[in-house]
């Protein structure tokens, strides 16, 4: 599998995103700023789960506030 990694000032997460769906590329993104992180997985082009690990960015909080 051929990694990369770069800062996202070079491209934008939707053209990285857009890129990855043309390519249908699979793997794992991983946004790393100071404490937080979050991990896009992509398998064949399509985002198939995201994780973060911000409690408040959580989708089961997100479901439970809404």
């Amino acid at each position: 599998m051929r990694k990369f990694n770069g800062n996202l000032s070079l491209m934008p997460l939707s053209d990285l995103i857009q890129w990855a769906d043309n390519s249908k590329r699979s793997g794992t993104l991983i946004l790393s700023q100071h404490e937080r992180q979050k991990k896009f997985y992509i398998q064949d082009g399509k985002i198939i789960f995201i994780w973060s690990n911000c409690e408040a960015e959580h989708f089961g909080n997100f479901l439970k506030d809404h």
